[in-house]
């Protein structure tokens, strides 16, 4: 099962020529899965904020936009375990706390995590895919 960045989830949807081949390889994988493709709700938080602030944009609203999000996949939680996991991260990795919640939350379902991101990619913290 794989968990997808907040840029995969977006690039998914309206640019999939952004994707690497391995990425749309374990996508199209993980579709033939009941469940097989997780979205942090972090991500549904990101989106949303990028969408209000006009730095996204999208020809429907962002309530419709996230209702077909929470349709198609299968959107993991953030609970206690993984926001204390998330500041655990040790250094070198960076400080931005979504990044971190996201990935505490691919250790914590088990998934590997779909990402174009090159901290996440080099920190070797979970299991990764580009």
């Amino acid at each position: 099962m794989i968990l997808l960045d907040t840029h995969v989830v977006w690039w998914l949807a309206y640019q999939p020529e952004k994707l690497s081949r391995a990425a749309t390889d374990a996508i199209r994988n993980a579709q033939q899965m009941p469940l097989g493709i997780a979205v942090s709700c972090v991500s549904l938080y990101e989106m949303t904020w990028l969408l209000e602030r006009g730095r996204l944009t999208i020809s429907t609203s962002p309530a419709v936009f996230l209702r077909e999000l929470n349709r198609r996949f299968n959107i993991l939680p953030v609970d206690g375990a993984i926001a204390v996991d998330a500041a655990r991260i040790p250094a070198p990795f960076h400080g931005d706390p979504m990044d971190r919640l996201i990935i505490a939350t691919a250790l914590a379902s088990n998934h590997t995590l779909v990402t174009a991101d090159n901290a996440m990619l080099t920190s070797g913290l979970c299991q990764l895919l580009w």
